[in-house]
């Protein structure tokens, strides 16, 4: 399992920051568990990276709520958000996983 040090996530931070802000973009970001122990309280060297918060249950609510029944609905505000046509095809394929969505002509 890979870990991150204080050092690496402020890096982070600042490599996002600057993306951010040549896309005249501001945002929050909320740290919880091992990045805040690192960061804040400097209790550890170093956090894991893990899979804590993929909670698929969580992620189902979000899409039923914003109602996008299909993975092509859901693409549209994505890409005015993301500025992006393209989406990595291992993303494209979990959503259609969770959104019981077969249609893979958005896809191209």
């Amino acid at each position: 399992m890979s870990t991150l040090s204080k050092q690496d996530i402020e890096r982070l931070f600042q490599l996002l920051n600057k993306e951010l802000r040549s896309a005249s973009i501001s945002g929050e970001v909320y740290l919880v568990g091992g990045a805040v122990m690192c960061l804040v309280f400097g209790a550890r060297e170093s956090t894991r990276i893990g899979e804590e918060f993929q909670d698929l249950d969580d992620i189902r609510y979000l899409l039923a709520t914003l109602a996008c029944g299909s993975t092509r609905t859901l693409l549209k505000p994505l890409r005015i958000i993301i500025h992006s046509e393209r989406f990595p095809p291992k993303a494209l394929y979990a959503l259609e996983e969770l959104l019981h969505d077969s249609d893979s002509n958005h896809l191209q």
